[in-house]
């Protein structure tokens, strides 16, 4: 068996919550942190997650939001999701 190097590994995280965006700037008002996100650099070298997204109008400070600053870690998020859309996902 081969050994995989974890330089070559890429990880896509999906999950249904809702973080907010701002320019390029990606908040969690929950636990999804830059020290989350860490748990899986142990396994991979790059993170993508796939979730939904509020685009906010101009960033304002707010302590409650968590910003995932992690250069390793990108975003792929959407507006909304339709009956179609989640079709077209499970495929």
């Amino acid at each position: 068996m081969q050994k995989i190097e974890k330089s070559c590994v890429k990880a896509v995280f999906f999950h249904d919550h809702v973080f907010k965006q701002c320019e390029e700037r990606y908040f969690s008002e929950g636990k999804l942190t830059d020290k989350t996100w860490g748990r899986y650099f142990y396994f991979c070298h790059e993170l993508k997650i796939v979730a939904r997204v509020n685009k906010l109008p101009a960033f304002e400070k707010n302590n409650s939001l968590n910003e995932t600053t992690d250069p390793r870690v990108s975003f792929s998020c959407f507006d909304r999701v339709t009956v179609l859309d989640r079709v077209f996902l499970l495929m």
